[in-house]
C-alpha cells in the first residue's frame, strides 16, 4: 500500500510478460499510476 491511501482504481490483467496490475491515485494536486509486472513495480507515469 502506497501513502497509506486506499487507490482510486486497480485494474488486473494478463499481460505479455505475465500479471499486469494498474493502480491509479488521483489525490488534490497530484495523479500518479503505478504500473506493476508480476507483482513488481515496473513504472509510474505521473
Amino acid at each position: 500500500r502506497l501513502k497509506g491511501r486506499p487507490p482510486t482504481d486497480v485494474l488486473v490483467g494478463e499481460g505479455r510478460s505475465g500479471r499486469e496490475v494498474q493502480v491509479l491515485y488521483t489525490e488534490p494536486g497530484a495523479k500518479g499510476l503505478y504500473f506493476f509486472v508480476n507483482n513488481r513495480l515496473d513504472r509510474i507515469v505521473r
